[in-house]
């Protein structure tokens, strides 16, 4: 992922759903072989997909977390940067209650 870039610093998304296409030789008969042709249909970011029906698990209240998290690592990141933000002083005082609430997260540093 060299594209996905937040402040000029390449960031890692949460998680992308990559989307693979078979095109079998001889038909439906060779579904699982290895001399089908393989493609690269489409990559996702999970944001844009909902895959609930797969997982054993609430997937909404994972990404949902996960998502916020995310927010504020780049929240934290905006603010060390000392970029000017508008209403600083109110996002400064959401993160700190965000970083309270979830964590505290012991890899964010918001600088003073």
């Amino acid at each position: 992922l060299k594209a996905a870039t937040w402040q000029g610093k390449r960031q890692t998304p949460l998680l992308n759903r990559i989307d693979i296409g078979v095109i079998p030789k001889k038909g439906g008969d060779s579904l699982h072989k290895t001399d089908n042709t393989y493609f690269l249909n489409e990559v996702e970011l999970i944001m844009t997909t909902w895959l609930d029906r797969y997982s054993p698990i609430s997937v909404q209240d994972v990404v949902a977390q996960a998502a916020v998290k995310h927010a504020l690592e780049l929240l934290v990141g905006l603010l060390n940067a000392k970029k000017r933000i508008p209403d600083g002083a109110s996002v400064k005082k959401l993160v700190n209650t965000l970083h309270s609430r979830l964590g505290p997260f012991k890899h964010l540093k918001i600088k003073a």
